[in-house]
């Protein structure tokens, strides 16, 4: 038997008392209706700050300039973005972890990615990727020596850091990290925007559940039940 995802009571809840304080009562026609608007909402930005961080490598190709720029398939690697360069004859490549919404200030995640980029360095994985890049700029078609360098890339975030010797470049210094100068975060998001825009994005939270109406009658009685108390 497949595994699909529940609603989330707590959640269901939570609105139902946003709603109720706001002056909707429990009893109106639509109540339901505006209960699962809100629940599709809340989770419909989950999956539209997803698809943003995605769209943001994107403008990172779409405004490369000082350097090459491509991005990288996704595998266990967890390696989005190569950036290159042939500086005094040797072939400088940068590679980064973009990480591009609020999951990037999780530590769990944090140190999942340092564990990830480290066998990327350790295994020498950067050659898989060679054949991703214009015939001048690939090693084993140039000729050349290469150098990696491998960080981490935060674009809404400030600072610099380094965790376990893999540094963390943030904000528009990460942009010009990877040869981009003449935008900055506000041009990247504001393509991000618009290619959303263009998709006509949508997400009903609520239609991928398995148990909404269950949930919600029971959510309803739990409610209903405590304000007799």
């Amino acid at each position: 038997m497949a595994i699909t995802k529940g609603i989330a009571p707590v959640q269901v809840i939570e609105i139902i008392k946003l709603l109720v304080d706001s002056g909707t009562k429990i009893t109106e026609p639509e109540f339901k209706d505006k209960v699962i608007s809100k629940y599709n909402d809340i989770f419909s930005k989950n999956s539209k700050d997803t698809i943003i961080a995605n769209l943001r490598e994107d403008a990172m190709v779409e405004f490369q300039e000082d350097r090459f720029i491509t991005k990288l398939p996704q595998d266990n690697s967890k390696v989005d973005l190569m950036s290159v360069k042939i500086i005094d004859n040797v072939v400088d490549i940068r590679v980064s972890q973009q990480k591009g919404n609020d999951a990037s200030f999780n530590s769990s995640s944090l140190s999942k990615t340092i564990d990830s980029l480290y066998n990327f360095i350790d295994g020498n994985k950067i050659v898989d990727y060679f054949n991703l890049l214009p015939e001048h700029l690939n090693p084993h078609k140039n000729g050349l020596t290469y150098n990696v360098d491998v960080v981490i890339g935060m674009i809404l975030a400030c600072g610099e850091g380094n965790k376990s010797g893999i540094r963390t470049i943030t904000n528009n210094e990460y942009l010009n990290y990877m040869g981009i100068f003449s935008k900055d975060i506000c041009d990247i998001d504001f393509w991000a925007f618009k290619k959303l825009k263009s998709r006509n994005h949508e997400y009903c939270a609520v239609d991928k559940c398995c148990n909404f109406d269950i949930i919600y009658d029971r959510c309803i009685s739990i409610f209903l039940d405590d304000g007799n108390k």
